[in-house]
């Protein structure tokens, strides 16, 4: 079955199973879920190249069960599904979805450091105690300062000593500006933990700050997609809303969000996770939004500049041509061209952009697909068991196929540009095969 439908019939499920009360088939589930491992289980089967995590059966049953807890609650769901989903937490979280706050005071690695504590903790404070802009940036600079000192320290005493704290090799990792930014976006998050309306309510309260800290480079706010992520690695609901709600915010763009979903390290661990799909979904869902939108304003305001150049044509039949020159002077006219031309170049730098964004999602899922189907099983007549089928390719061929069946319209826009610098001589043939399905598609659609 196509990755896609799997994933639609399994959001249909389980809105069925909310509705009768969560009474689902879960006695037939168990031999089939039993002979699939746990997480130790699972990295010794990745050594030996079987991915059975991901076989269509296993994500079928993890993700129905990860939406029927967000449909209801964690305990709910857990008084209804037998012991044998529970034991398996690859399977079933062993745990209610929660934050991932890396600056917990409670935490030991930051007990061990008093100074850095108390700077981490006044940052938290006042953000959490809804301060003043004002007093949230000098939190923030006190932060810094501490930040550039440690550092600087660590650089002067470039021996790193093997028993170096934690914080410490915190420090030492990252940048001034990453560990700033760090903090502050996750102690936003923790600030607004409680439920989607907290999170947006405390994002509005510093959005200037925000907007300094994430949304100035590139570099920033792919940073800060990452730390969204981290954050809410389990809950991935909170996922799906905060990174869409901040494309509203201009705190980070589409292509930050794609370059962070097509990143190797994302897409080994996630692409069986269908929270990701709903993430691409609602990013390039946005993309098309906007030049729609953008489109349709030219159209408007060339539609009306057109109704008053007709209607000055028509002065000279008037009996009162004074009338209609008073109803739309030259001024408006000129405001409607300037309109026009604005809009107009607004588009132009749209689609520069738009172009850019599914060149590089194609040309990653080509490189990716490609580097992993040279040393990895890929279809059903390399292996006797056809459960053994590589998961990864269902699932990450499958994302692409949705990508190209989704956004058409878009993708044929820029077909030759797609296909002369993403699918090169060196992509792997099964690779190839789906772009060219995705070519006849769109040839039979417009009945070539």
């Amino acid at each position: 079955m196509d990755a896609e439908l799997v994933r639609r019939f399994g959001s249909w499920f389980a809105h069925y199973l909310s509705n009768v009360g969560f009474r689902g088939p879960w006695d037939k589930w168990t031999e089939n879920v039993a002979q699939y491992p746990t997480v130790e289980q699972e990295v010794a089967e990745k050594e030996g190249h079987v991915d059975v995590i991901k076989a269509a059966q296993f994500v079928f049953a993890r993700e129905v069960l990860e939406r029927c807890v967000r449909m209801a609650y964690y305990e709910r769901i857990v008084e209804t599904i037998p012991v044998q989903f529970k034991m398996n937490y690859s399977l079933f979280m062993q745990e209610a979805p929660k934050h991932n706050f890396l600056f917990d005071s409670e935490l030991e690695w930051m007990k061990a450091d008093k100074e850095f504590e108390d700077a981490v903790i006044g940052v938290e404070a006042a953000v959490t105690g809804r301060q003043d802009n004002a007093l949230v940036r000098d939190k923030i600079a006190q932060l810094r300062s501490l930040v550039i000192n440690r550092k600087m320290n660590q650089q002067e005493n470039m021996d790193v000593d093997s028993e170096a704290s934690e914080v410490s090799l915190y420090l030492n990792g990252k940048s001034s500006e990453q560990i700033v930014r760090d903090i502050f976006v996750q102690c936003l998050l923790y600030a607004g933990r409680k439920s989607f309306s907290h999170s947006l309510n405390v994002i509005e309260r510093y959005l200037n700050i925000l907007q300094e800290y994430s949304s100035q480079t590139p570099e920033s706010r792919l940073d800060t997609v990452k730390i969204v992520a981290n954050f809410w690695c389990n809950n991935v609901q909170f996922i799906e809303i905060l990174l869409d709600k901040l494309i509203n915010y201009r705190i980070i763009d589409p292509y930050s969000i794609m370059e962070w979903v097509l990143n190797p390290v994302t897409l080994d661990d996630h692409i069986t996770r269908w929270f990701l799909w709903t993430v691409v979904r609602n990013t390039l869902n946005k993309v098309r939004n906007k030049g729609v939108h953008l489109r349709k304003v030219v159209a408007e305001k060339q539609k009306q500049l057109l109704l008053i150049n007709h209607d000055q044509m028509d002065i000279g039949n008037d009996e009162n041509p004074a009338h209609l020159a008073s109803i739309h002077s030259d001024a408006e006219r000129k405001d409607l061209e300037d309109m026009i031309q604005n809009a107009s170049s607004a588009i132009d730098v749209f689609a520069k952009e738009e172009k850019e964004l599914f060149v590089t999602i194609f040309k990653n899922f080509a490189k990716y697909l490609s580097e992993k189907a040279a040393v990895e099983i890929v279809t059903e007549e390399n292996v006797a068991d056809p459960v053994l089928i590589s998961g990864w390719w269902r699932w990450c061929a499958g994302l692409m196929r949705d990508i190209g069946r989704n956004y058409e319209n878009e993708i044929k826009r820029m077909l030759v540009t797609i296909e002369t610098i993403a699918f090169v001589e060196d992509i792997d043939f099964r690779v190839r095969g789906i772009w060219d399905d995705l070519k006849i598609l769109y040839q039979r659609r417009v009945g070539v």
